[in-house]
């Protein structure tokens, strides 16, 4: 919004016709804010309907409590690896990752290195390894590299949740990598469950 229009805005949402409805506004900012976060898990549930896969995500993203994923699944797969989106800690930049795991399974053991070179190395933030055999990266904004998506109290990730910026990066830059590149069956099949 351009300073013109800023103003603009300020100056009637203090005027007296309408300050009640900022002020109940400024009241509401953590419902607005969970509300935006709940809509748009509803569009990443489409999302994985669309593309055949299983979609799960742990409530504590909504109300933003520490070590929360988001998963989407192929059993007919694997019922080990799955895509994961999440983090350690919802509020700095290292905390949210991206890439193909199986964080929830007991056995995480060390995988030979001549497996692991037979992986395709798609996340390349950081090196192949047990936990992510594809490599993995961090979830920061839409050129991948700069962005604060990492904070979903953020305004500027609010309003990419809500104008589908994200849902497209998740769609082209995660999703539609594992499923065109069958990586889930790769990862399967070098690494069975």
């Amino acid at each position: 919004m351009c300073t013109e229009n800023e103003n603009r805005v300020i100056e009637l949402a203090t005027s007296k016709e309408y300050t009640e409805s900022t002020l109940a506004i400024l009241r509401n900012e953590m419902e607005i804010k969970r509300e935006i976060r709940l809509h748009f898990i509803e569009e990443l549930k489409r999302l994985a309907k669309q593309k055949g896969l299983d979609f799960t995500y742990d409530e504590g993203l909504i109300h933003f409590w520490d070590n929360q994923w988001i998963v989407f699944s192929q059993p007919s797969v694997s019922k080990k690896w799955n895509v994961y989106i999440g983090w350690n800690k919802h509020n700095k930049s290292d905390g949210v990752r991206y890439g193909i795991s199986r964080q929830f399974t007991i056995d995480t053991q060390p995988i030979p290195a001549d497996k692991l070179m037979q992986i395709p190395h798609v996340w390349t933030e950081a090196p192949q390894d047990e936990e992510y055999p594809c490599g993995w990266a961090y979830l920061r904004g839409k050129d991948g590299k700069t962005g604060n998506w990492w904070n979903w109290f953020d305004i500027a990730t609010l309003e990419d949740m809500a104008n589908g910026t994200m849902l497209h990066f998740i769609e082209t830059e995660i999703i539609d990598k594992v499923i065109d590149g069958h990586l889930l069956k790769k990862v399967q099949e070098i690494l069975p469950d």
